[in-house]
């Protein structure tokens, strides 16, 4: 019986080698999640700092952004006031140009002050200049209820900016014509014979510089009417120097019928008077159906100047008691007495 070989052990029974120390690798992951950890946690407080600091910040601009600056609004209608009050005043001889244009009891210069007076009070667009930087201020602006108050306001002034187109042109017609009127109605004397008016022309070498006060005007209407005018009253005028010649004529003949006044019942008179009457009646039709109405013409818009001040008071007083609430101390626009405001 073979004997087992001595120099061929047993098997041994196997153990796995080093089996324990498998996991080893695992740690790894457990060392490495700490340091995501704490990258996370930083992200995270940068955010939260930058959020509160973003939310501090803005806190400290909203505020700062809306707020509404009332100190050029207060400023600006405080400045209009006095304008405006000036404007309106120097407007009321607009009235009296606009009405009186026929009154013959004005003289050529005090018509002529009032039409210059109305005149600058229209052509002085600082105040237009004022009235729209007023609505462009921050407390115009983005107040709606001063806005509302202005556009109000506005509405009402603009009438008088759109009276101001031509306005020179429309005030030169009034002073022309005013003239002309003036002058003009020392062209014929009417007396009263009989209850029937009885109409002598006076004055014929003054006529043509009376109608050159409207054909140098430059106005079409005025020119147009003043030639025709001029033509009437030379055809009444000859006429009338004719009828006087012929009654001259008759009583150098005859001093008898001076005397008498017979004069009256020669043909060749009744002939040049009935002449003289027709060209006096042409006359007279021209002028009633031809004689340019100023006012229709060149109307100047007048809107309720009562009415317009109590609208910027109102909205005055607005900005006023706004400012006084939302006060710039910075600015010494008011008084501040004791943390009480007045601003006038």
């Amino acid at each position: 019986m073979d004997e087992p070989n001595p120099t061929t052990p047993a098997a041994p029974e196997t153990t796995p080698t080093q089996p324990a120390e498998q996991p080893a690798p695992a740690a790894a992951p457990a060392e490495s999640a700490p340091k995501k950890s704490k990258k996370g946690l930083v992200i995270t407080i940068v955010i939260l700092l930058i959020t509160v600091a973003g939310g501090v910040t803005a806190a400290l601009l909203i505020p700062m952004l809306t707020r509404i600056d009332y100190g050029p609004a207060y400023r600006q209608a405080r400045d209009l006031t006095s304008k405006l009050t000036d404007s309106v005043f120097n407007q009321v001889d607009c009235y009296t140009v606009v009405d009186d244009i026929e009154a013959l009891d004005y003289g050529d210069s005090s018509y002529d002050e009032l039409v210059d007076v109305c005149k600058n009070s229209f052509i002085d667009k600082s105040l237009n200049i004022a009235v729209e930087s007023l609505g462009e201020t921050d407390g115009v602006k983005r107040d709606s209820k001063i806005k509302a108050l202005y556009d109000e306001f506005n509405s009402d002034y603009q009438k008088i900016v759109e009276a101001s187109d031509n306005i020179e042109v429309k005030l030169e017609a009034y002073r022309a014509m005013h003239k002309f009127l003036l002058d003009s109605s020392k062209t014929l004397s009417v007396t009263v014979q009989n209850s029937e008016e009885v109409y002598y022309f006076r004055v014929k070498t003054a006529t043509e510089s009376w109608a050159k006060t409207l054909t140098d005007s430059g106005i079409d209407t005025l020119v147009t009417y003043g030639n025709g005018w001029k033509e009437k009253v030379d055809a009444l005028a000859d006429a009338n120097e004719k009828m006087l010649k012929v009654r001259a004529d008759i009583l150098a003949e005859d001093s008898h019928v001076a005397r008498l006044f017979d004069y009256e019942d020669r043909d060749e008179y009744k002939t040049a008077k009935a002449e003289y009457e027709q060209k006096l009646e042409e006359y007279k039709e021209y002028v009633k159906n031809n004689q340019p109405n100023v006012k229709e013409l060149f109307p100047i818009g007048m809107t309720d100047r009562s009415g317009l001040i109590k609208k910027f008071s109102d909205m005055k007083d607005l900005i006023t008691t706004t400012y006084q609430e939302h006060y710039n101390k910075d600015s010494g626009d008011c008084t501040d007495i004791f943390g009480t405001v007045i601003c006038e």
